[in-house]
């Protein structure tokens, strides 16, 4: 009797202590999970440097589409989720003055790049599912998708960009009929085309932006100070927060690099191609936050508020 009470303890102790491991366990592993965001309309916004990627990584990042009608209705009648096949971001229409993306470009169909067709799509109903290897969602259908006109960059350099998302917005609302579709900027933005040299720019293509030529306010008609390096974006809202200018050196060797918030500049067009301009002179830019490169990410907070500091701008607000 006296063997069979100490086993029964000893069988209950370990049960409770199974119980309390898998206590401790759960929130550990909820943390281990990976997060799923939400979109900009339905979070906080707030600034986070460690979360800013590159441009560079956004565009050709993997866009989940939603699954065939009869898919799903299988999936659901076995107890699972379809899957739907994937696209991936072409680009971006960037509205100058907020840096956000108003529409994205998305590559859809074809095998291997082969066979692809390109269709614009609010920026806003792409749903960010990973924002440190950027990979996004969208509640539609490749069928959908397929259904759009093309964006077509080449005829858009003749007819303008303003031309193309307002063709954009036509047919997604031919699909999407109760959508709200709005911009950055909540009204409609044009791209400055004109007959001057010089025009204010409203909207840009974000592969665009690098090599971008950085003029200062003593040097319109002199050589650009420098070129944009790379340019960090807030995956979340599609926003550009800041460029990484490069000036002097060979091939990346002696060069300098600079940090500027993009709320810091303005973009105009000349001789028909976009162009940064800030309104310091050649040497206050030469004085301004170099750049220096976090072990992890594309930026540091401390790089951050250095710039912020420099231009006038609070870094926590500097595009989001």
């Amino acid at each position: 009797m006296r063997h069979s009470f100490h086993t029964e303890q000893e069988t209950m102790h370990t049960l409770n202590l199974i119980y309390i491991a898998a206590l401790v366990a759960a929130p550990l592993a909820a943390q281990d999970e990976p997060k799923r965001n939400v979109s900009s309309d339905q979070q906080s916004q707030e600034f986070r440097a460690v979360d800013q990627v590159l441009l560079s990584d956004v565009l050709g990042a993997k866009v989940r589409l939603k699954a065939k009608p009869e898919a799903r209705s299988e999936a659901a009648a076995e107890g699972r989720v379809a899957k739907g096949p994937n696209g991936s971001i072409d680009d971006f229409v960037i509205d100058c003055k907020s840096g956000r993306a108003s529409w994205a470009v998305v590559s859809v169909g074809g095998l291997l790049g082969i066979g692809d067709k390109e269709v614009a799509i609010p920026a806003a109903s792409l749903l960010t599912v990973r924002a440190d290897k950027p990979t996004f969602e969208l509640d539609a259908t490749e069928a959908e998708l397929k259904s759009l006109p093309p964006f077509d960059k080449k005829s858009m350099e003749k007819s303008g960009l303003d031309v193309a998302v307002q063709n954009a917005e036509t047919s997604w609302k031919k699909i999407r009929p109760d959508a709200r579709i709005h911009d950055a900027s909540g009204h409609r933005e044009v791209d400055g085309r004109g007959d001057t040299n010089m025009a204010p720019a409203n909207s840009i293509l974000a592969s665009r932006v690098k090599g971008m030529s950085l003029r200062c306010s003593d040097g319109k008609d002199a050589k650009a100070f420098g070129e944009v390096d790379s340019a960090c974006v807030n995956p979340d809202t599609h926003a550009i927060t800041y460029v990484v200018l490069g000036r002097g050196g060979v091939l990346g060797i002696g060069e300098h690099t600079y940090l500027v918030p993009w709320s810091a500049t303005n973009v105009v067009v000349i001789d028909q191609k976009p162009v940064l301009t800030v309104p310091k002179t050649t040497t206050e830019m030469e004085s301004s936050t170099r750049y220096t490169k976090p072990d992890k990410g594309c930026l540091s907070d401390e790089n951050c508020k250095a710039s912020g500091q420099y231009w006038g701008v609070d870094h926590g607000n500097a595009r989001k």
